[in-house]
């Protein structure tokens, strides 16, 4: 068994690690902010295609049922 190393981290380095996180969490919200429609389409393609080549059944009408009723839901909420 391989012993476990723990380090202890000081408040500011835990700040440090929290900072480097939210900018990268930012950089990829801009990211996404940018990134045209086609390529956002093209890239939901590639994975539901991925999906297939994997076998996952993506028409599970008992799942497209249920996400069905989910989205009236929030529709019905945002709409009280």
């Amino acid at each position: 068994m391989i012993p476990a190393i723990i380090t202890v981290m000081t408040t500011h380095q835990a700040r440090q690690f929290r900072e480097r996180w939210r900018l990268l969490a930012e950089a990829q919200r801009q990211e996404l902010r940018e990134t045209l429609p086609d390529r956002k389409f093209r890239q939901l393609a590639a994975l539901m295609q991925s999906a297939l080549g994997l076998g996952w059944d993506t028409h599970d009408e008992a799942q497209v049922d249920a996400v069905r009723q989910r989205w009236r839901r929030l529709r019905e909420a945002v709409r009280e």
